[in-house]
């Protein structure tokens, strides 16, 4: 294994992820998805524990948070690709041994930025009806309240209450929050919202990402019904409280396949 903090911008610009470390993330308020519905999102374990989300973007990376694998090693992390019960993976499921962790240069954490990471998987994964990839956002795309974005996961469905068996991947729609608006609720618990985070929930509470939810995707979906990765799910105060909405590391801020092409070509 080897964890390569990438000296060039390379990394710099993916992902952004909803810490538990303020919150834990979980999806709540949320219903089961669709089998199939979302062919992107991972399931990260380490040493056979369920740690995290992902997202697969494209046959051989997964984008997820820094903070879900800054104490790991590559040789005990296996992800899940076309998981759907989290329990009881099934025969479109494929498991896929890590061969490399990059980290986002001068992580520390998920409050201050730069919660990003890329796992290299050890093989070139096949698309189907179950695993594909998400696409990544220009760099000039900007997210609004008016965009449809969804996030999903396996984590917590409210405050120390865990997915029930057999753990069926949740999803919920929220919306984007201007993040002035966002910063406006957070400043006052001493927490800054930076330019490379992007917010998303309900003011009044209610649904939110939370425990088990980190480095899974927050995707929007696009004038063309096509869907975009437009954040990583990194942290928040709680889940689901009032006036303290989901916090997300803001794609476009991390963009990849311009600093590290070859993972994108």
């Amino acid at each position: 294994f080897i964890i390569r903090a990438l000296m060039s911008m390379a990394l710099l610009d993916l992902i952004k992820f909803h810490h538990g470390g303020l919150s834990g993330d979980r999806i709540v308020g949320g219903f089961p998805a669709e089998d199939g519905a979302w062919p992107w999102q991972v399931g990260i374990f380490q040493s056979g524990t369920f740690i995290c989300g992902g997202s697969l973007v494209n046959k051989e990376w997964v984008l997820c948070a820094a903070h879900c694998v800054r104490d790991a090693t590559a040789s005990i992390l296996k992800v899940y690709l076309g998981l759907y019960n989290l329990t009881q993976p099934s025969s479109h499921t494929v498991v896929s041994n890590v061969k490399e962790i990059l980290m986002y240069p001068g992580f520390q954490s998920s409050q201050t930025g730069r919660d990003v990471s890329l796992l290299q998987l050890d093989q070139t994964v096949m698309y189907s009806n179950f695993i594909s990839h998400i696409s990544l956002p220009n760099v000039s795309d900007v997210f609004t309240a008016q965009d449809e974005c969804w996030v999903t996961g396996w984590g917590s469905i409210k405050s120390g209450v865990s997915l029930p068996s057999p753990g069926t991947l949740q999803q919920v729609q929220v919306p984007i929050i201007n993040n002035t608006v966002c910063n406006s609720t957070y400043y006052k618990d001493g927490y800054q919202i930076g330019s490379d985070m992007i917010c998303a929930g309900y003011m009044e509470g209610g649904k939110d990402a939370c425990q088990g939810d980190s480095g899974g995707p927050l995707v929007c979906r696009r004038a063309d019904n096509s869907w975009v990765q437009a954040g990583i799910v990194s942290w928040g105060l709680g889940c689901a409280q009032v006036n303290a909405p989901g916090v997300y590391t803001r794609v476009t801020a991390y963009w990849l396949s311009t600093h590290y092409p070859k993972s994108f070509e």
